[in-house]
């Protein structure tokens, strides 16, 4: 039986954790990049012979990457280690107030009221209910996938379809956050987490609100060697599993054969595979390599 090829486009982290993914189950993986480096988003620079990390600053559920190495027969700490942060972040306002954003609740907590004067409660509710729409939330959106059938067909799909009001998807992140705090910095405080994933928190949903969860309840972590050295010991992994990179590869189309990814097109080549896998930002992935299929363009309601 020939071997089922799949072809990634873009070597960012989830490029990369999909290739990892796909050789396990046995398949011929090449991942085709248009810079001449992985990692995406994820990146380093050097300067004066110091190095720097570029994009993300910040480690969080480090267990979804160990998991990549168990799946593929590793120990993880054969290739990676990190340390759990007491402090995760440092907050400075122009009036002059300082902030550590402890990774313990009960001393961030403490640490708010006792800079600004919100009072502790405050703080230990919104991150009760940050935990709440965690636990609506995780195990449909983060843990399953909404495109199959099964996800909906569960016990627990049901559960938070009936609980769906606690999520808070009616409102702004801001408004919720107004509602939550009298101090305007600590609601100031929790609105940049809808910066995490590019949201503005006057219009995303407060749904949003989860993303505090993840860092007060399963705490923020540094690799040692760096927030790159994340991208190089999961290229390590991949490599060993059989997976070729291919750099300087920018993907033109995705070539469709009745409504289904057949090959891709880099310039005058095209490369058929089994499997075809875009980590591209999906406006871009429809609007740049699916420009010929309007149709297929995901419509604004």
């Amino acid at each position: 039986m020939p071997v089922k090829k799949a072809l990634i486009i873009g070597a960012g982290i989830a490029g990369i954790a999909t290739a990892i993914r796909l050789a396990v189950k046995g398949y011929q993986v090449n991942v085709f990049e248009a810079n001449s480096y992985p990692g995406g988003k994820l990146s380093e620079f050097e300067q004066e012979g110091f190095r720097f990390d570029a994009g993300p600053s910040l480690f969080t559920m480090p267990q979804y990457v160990d998991e990549l190495f168990r799946l593929a027969g590793k120990n993880p700490a054969e290739f990676s280690s990190y340390q759990k942060l007491d402090v995760v972040c440092r907050y400075f306002y122009e009036d002059g107030t300082r902030l550590n954003a402890y990774a313990d609740p009960e001393k961030f907590a403490a640490e708010i009221n006792q800079q600004t004067g919100e009072p502790e409660a405050s703080v230990k509710k919104y991150l009760k209910n940050s935990s709440n729409i965690y636990s609506i939330t995780s195990h449909v959106f983060l843990e399953q996938s909404l495109h199959r059938l099964k996800t909906y067909l569960n016990w627990g799909t049901v559960q938070s379809v009936f609980r769906f009001p606690q999520i808070d998807a009616f409102r702004s992140v801001h408004k919720a956050n107004e509602s939550f705090f009298k101090d305007e910095r600590i609601t100031q405080l929790y609105d940049r987490y809808a910066t995490y994933n590019g949201s503005n928190p006057y219009s995303a949903p407060a749904t949003l609100n989860v993303i505090p969860h993840l860092e007060q309840h399963y705490g923020a972590y540094f690799p040692e060697g760096g927030m790159y050295s994340i991208v190089t010991s999961l290229v390590k992994l991949a490599e060993s599993l059989g997976v070729v990179f291919h750099y300087n590869s920018p993907v033109d189309e995705i070539i469709l054969e009745k409504q289904t990814a057949k090959a891709i097109r880099i310039k005058d080549d095209v490369m058929l595979g089994d499997v075809i896998v875009s980590n591209m930002d999906v406006w871009f992935t429809y609007h740049r390599l699916l420009k010929d299929h309007p149709r297929l363009f995901p419509k604004k309601s």
